[in-house]
C-alpha cells in the first residue's frame, strides 16, 4: 500500500491510499467525509462511496454486444446514491463521439445531446469534427419533451469559439463574443444578456 498525505492549512488533512497498481483505493479525510473507490476486474473504476452514498459505474464491451466484456473504457451509467442515474449514449460510428447524457429521477429525465462541427475536404466529402456546434438540453417526463436550454457554437478559421448564442425554452436569451490575440489566447469576452451589454478584457 502506498500512502500520502496533503495538510491544507486551518481547513482539513487527507491522507490517501493506493492498492499495488498505484490506484487510489481510499482517501480519509479528517473531517470524516472518506471516499473509497472499487474496481472491476477490467481495471476500470465500478464504485465510489463517500458519506453520501454509493455511486456505480458500467462500461461498454469494446464491440458493443457483450454486456459482461467491459473492456471500453466508456462510461455508459452511472447510478447515483440510489436516487438518480445518468447515461451516456455515443455515435456507433468514426470516433464514437458523446451523443447524449441522460439525468434520471424517479419524476423526470434532463437530457443533453450534442450536434458536432462539420468540414468539406477538397473531394467534396464531409467529416464531424470534436468540435460542439449545438447542445440541447431537454426536459422528458412521461415520454414528452420540453426545451430548456439550447446552445448554438460559431467558431473563427483557428478553430477558436467566436460566438455562442443562448435559447431559453426556445426563446433566445443572449449572445457571447469571444476575440482572441494572435497567438489565439483569448483577449475579449461580450455577453449579451437580458438586453445588457457586458464584457471582460
Amino acid at each position: 500500500m502506498n500512502f500520502e498525505k496533503a495538510h491544507v492549512k486551518g481547513f482539513f488533512s487527507f491522507l490517501n491510499n493506493y492498492d499495488y497498481q498505484n490506484r487510489l483505493v481510499t482517501i480519509l479525510s479528517s473531517d470524516g467525509n472518506d471516499v473509497t473507490y472499487e474496481y472491476n476486474e477490467d481495471g476500470f473504476l465500478g464504485s465510489k462511496t463517500n458519506g453520501s452514498g454509493e455511486i456505480v459505474y458500467d462500461y461498454e464491451s469494446i464491440d458493443g454486444t457483450d454486456p459482461e466484456g467491459k473492456n471500453s473504457n466508456q462510461v455508459i451509467s452511472e447510478e447515483a446514491f440510489g436516487v438518480f442515474s445518468k447515461n451516456y449514449d455515443y455515435k456507433s460510428t468514426g470516433m464514437q463521439k458523446l451523443e447524449a447524457i441522460a439525468i434520471t429521477t424517479s419524476a423526470a429525465s434532463v437530457v443533453s445531446s450534442y450536434v458536432y462541427d462539420t468540414f468539406v475536404d477538397g473531394n467534396n466529402r464531409s467529416f464531424e469534427t470534436l468540435r460542439i456546434k449545438e447542445l440541447h438540453m431537454d426536459k422528458v417526463v412521461s415520454g414528452i419533451s420540453t426545451a430548456l436550454i439550447d446552445l448554438y457554437y460559431t467558431y473563427d478559421v483557428y478553430g477558436n469559439i467566436a460566438t455562442i448564442n443562448r435559447y431559453d425554452n426556445s426563446v433566445f436569451s443572449g449572445t457571447e463574443t469571444f476575440q482572441y490575440d494572435v497567438f489565439n489566447q483569448l483577449t475579449h469576452h461580450y455577453q449579451y444578456l437580458n438586453n445588457t451589454y457586458y464584457w471582460t478584457t
